[in-house]
């Protein structure tokens, strides 16, 4: 009777532990702008073969210095936080990725607008417009090397395709113009870059995720690190820094352009996964 009464509680305790281990909070670690993958419950040999995904959002405080070309004539350009919160028109970003197995995919959109309408000139009765418009799309394939939950962490091989997008448009009008029509400037210009590089990830507690991302394509590089927190069994958030480097020429004569700057700036996301 001891002994079947033993048995009892032995099993009993088993069935909650594994029942404890299937609940417990998967994982994602989100970055840029995007950076996020899933880790479920190790050892249930179905989860391998299904799709894992994280969808999500980010914000990102731009600080931008950089210098652009346009023909032959070149400006500089700086971005400031108080820039970006007196400033903005429109901000959105977008981050998706999946995993099944060691294989993945991802892809991640941000698109920034800052302007002024109706700016008072120097000249009396002429007011000035203008935008200055910034977008990246990355697309890429995933291949991860261990796990997260090991003494070294997952090293994620990354590969694939960035677009980066650049436009300013600038306008005057006023009755200083007389008959002539409003003065107004500006250009739109897009280019894709390949980027190859490596995410490392490795859980530090049960609900905290460390990041660490480095990738490099002909005009451009990029890094950024920081930590995901799971807040609730599918719910995360993100905090990281990032730091990314361009150097791009394109077109001759007055269509040569030329973007070399840099920009960085704090990351604040979530993500969703399932």
């Amino acid at each position: 009777m001891r002994r079947a009464t033993w048995a009892a509680t032995l099993m009993a305790s088993a069935t909650a532990a594994a029942a404890s281990a299937q609940e417990s909070p998967a994982f994602s670690t989100f970055g840029p702008i995007a950076e996020a993958h899933e880790q479920l419950v190790v050892g249930a040999q179905d989860e391998a073969d299904k799709w894992h995904w994280v969808v999500g959002g980010y914000l990102q405080v731009i600080s931008l210095d950089a210098n652009m070309t346009v023909g032959d004539a070149t400006v500089p350009v700086q971005l400031e936080l108080s820039d970006l919160i007196e400033h903005v028109q429109m901000a959105f970003s977008a981050h998706v990725e999946g995993l099944r197995g060691p294989w993945g995919v991802g892809a991640d959109f941000l698109y920034v607008r800052v302007g002024e309408d109706d700016v008072a000139t120097r000249i009396p009765g002429v007011t000035a417009s203008g935008n200055f418009r910034i977008s990246n799309v990355d697309v890429f394939g995933i291949y991860r090397m261990g796990e997260l939950n090991g003494n070294a962490g997952a090293l994620d091989l990354l590969g694939g395709a960035r677009r980066r997008g650049l436009a300013l448009d600038l306008s005057a009008a006023g009755p200083s113009f007389g008959s002539r029509a409003p003065v107004a400037l500006g250009f739109d210009v897009g280019w894709w870059d390949l980027l190859v590089g490596a995410r490392w990830v490795k859980a530090f507690h049960p609900r905290v995720v460390g990041i660490f991302r480095a990738d490099f394509g002909t005009d451009t590089w990029m890094v950024n690190g920081g930590i995901a927190i799971n807040v609730v069994r599918r719910f995360d958030v993100m905090l990281q820094y990032r730091y990314q480097s361009f150097n791009h020429e394109q077109g001759e004569g007055s269509e040569f352009f030329r973007y070399d700057g840099s920009e960085q700036g704090v990351l604040v996301g979530f993500g969703f996964h399932f």
